[in-house]
């Protein structure tokens, strides 16, 4: 048969091509943990700590460890050292007072091993922050009647920095607009600012609107920009270079069921 010759390019053997996860859709959420009672969560740490206090023991009678010295105190040292206090009172005042310090000053070093330095408290607060939108980036968009009040702006900027998000907000006469992209939990956060923690009403009375919200793929902006627009021709201008020229056209044809103000 013509299949079985040398230059045939059908053969016997069989290509199975590698599964490639799609680029915009996210994979399957992981599990998430049990919440446990504060009933449940002490009765757990008690058998934890039974346990390895049996494990111990364990050591100790088998002599792996060393056993123990007596947990002695000034409230107990009549009861665990007996005539020994009695005999020379001054002396085993002493002693357990040094023993008393002695775990006073493990038990602070082993707190200070554990402290994170600021460095590390730094990164663990950007990992919290810093979410990954390789898959699917959120975006927020508001309009604003009045944005001339710099503490509102100065808000609006440093949270978007804080919560990591990327966005412009468009600083014209007549409308105001602000779009802001990253993961779900700093646009959250952005929105309980715009909705509620700024307050409008003292900012010469001006009135804010929550627009939309979607997802997208990719980020369309670099970072938070504060651009004053003289003509409606340079806000739609600056939109279209970066594709989101329909944020404006939402905001524009946008009305609002309620204002704050």
């Amino acid at each position: 048969m013509i299949l079985d010759t040398d230059d045939s390019i059908v053969t016997d053997l069989v290509q199975h091509p590698i599964p490639i996860q799609p680029i915009a859709e996210p994979g399957a959420p992981p599990p998430k943990a049990v919440m446990l009672t504060e009933k449940e969560r002490k009765k757990l740490r008690r058998q934890l700590r039974a346990e390895r206090l049996k494990d111990k023991q364990e050591k100790i009678r088998l002599g792996l460890m060393p056993p123990e010295e007596a947990k002695v105190k000034i409230s107990n040292l009549m009861r665990v050292l007996g005539g020994d206090a009695i005999q020379d009172p001054t002396k085993v005042e002493a002693k357990v007072r040094a023993q008393m310090a002695a775990r006073l000053s493990a038990h602070k070093k082993h707190n200070e091993s554990r402290k994170l330095t600021p460095k590390q408290r730094r990164e663990k607060n950007i990992r919290k922050l810093n979410e990954d939108t390789s898959q699917i980036v959120e975006v927020a968009v508001f309009r604003v009647d009045d944005l001339s009040n710099a503490l509102n702006r100065k808000k609006i900027e440093l949270n978007a920095q804080q919560y990591y998000l990327t966005g412009v907000a468009l600083w014209y006469s007549s409308m105001n607009l602000i779009t802001v992209e990253g993961g779900p939990r700093g646009i959250k956060k952005f929105k309980r600012l715009m909705l509620h923690r700024i307050n409008w009403e003292n900012a010469d009375q001006a009135e804010e609107d929550f627009v939309d919200e979607a997802e997208t793929e990719h980020s369309n902006k670099g970072c938070l920009l504060m651009i004053k627009c003289l003509t409606e021709d340079e806000v739609k201008q600056m939109l279209t270079k970066h594709g989101a020229l329909h944020y404006w056209d939402a905001a524009r044809n946008f009305v609002s069921e309620f204002r704050i103000t």
